[in-house]
């Protein structure tokens, strides 16, 4: 990506059209030349800690796939297929098949192991990893893949992601009343679907002034 390409328009699946101007020149990389030490797909101790926004704007797909991963493994290894007995080592393989939904119905996106790299600040680009856990960044990646492109996967609801993510109904619930009564019934509704072991994600709208 060039940093004085031109300013584009794009439509994905999420239905909402999507801009952005790059900053920096971005180039790819395999995560065998990016990470030091070994690095797994879903290894011990998988967490949010996994996961690491970048400098795209696609929090909410980030904070579904936090809400995801809150639950455990079990979900993450049926996206990766590894249910099945598909058992991938990012160390010996370079193409990885992802489970993903669209309208309701399954599609697998095989992604390699290229991600985009920041060569001015010289880390990676956008979904990074505090662990050596990579699942976060190739989900993103399958996520973009599926969508058209990085670039049309910024902005969004968590609740939409989830939705690719999971084979499963997904509720929205708007929240504006801030009375003590109304904050004791959302704070309600989401420990009983917590521990009925539901994912359970939450975000914020951006409210402008005037």
């Amino acid at each position: 990506m060039d940093s004085d390409e031109e300013e584009k328009e794009h439509t994905n699946l999420l239905n909402e059209v999507k801009t952005q101007r790059w900053k920096t020149n971005f180039e790819w990389r395999r995560l065998s030349e990016i990470f030091e030490e070994e690095y797994h797909i879903l290894g011990d101790n998988i967490g949010a800690k996994d996961i690491k926004q970048g400098a795209l704007g696609d929090c909410y797909f980030l904070s579904a796939l936090a809400a995801i991963v809150t639950n455990g493994k079990e979900e993450l290894y049926k996206i990766f297929m590894m249910d099945k007995g598909y058992n991938m080592n990012p160390t010996q393989t370079s193409i990885f098949p992802i489970k993903l939904l669209v309208n309701g119905c399954y599609e697998i996106i095989v992604v390699d192991d290229y991600i985009p790299y920041d060569t001015v600040k010289n880390k990676i680009a956008f979904c990074s990893t505090y662990s050596t856990n990579i699942w976060a960044i190739l989900l993103e990646k399958a996520f973009a893949k599926l969508n058209g492109s990085y670039e049309d996967i910024i902005r969004g609801k968590a609740s939409e992601a989830l939705g690719f993510l999971l084979p499963y109904s997904v509720k929205w619930f708007d929240h504006y009343d801030n009375t003590k009564e109304q904050l004791e019934k959302l704070w309600n509704r989401i420990s009983k679907r917590s521990t009925a072991g539901k994912t359970t994600g939450s975000g914020k709208k951006k409210i402008t002034k005037g």
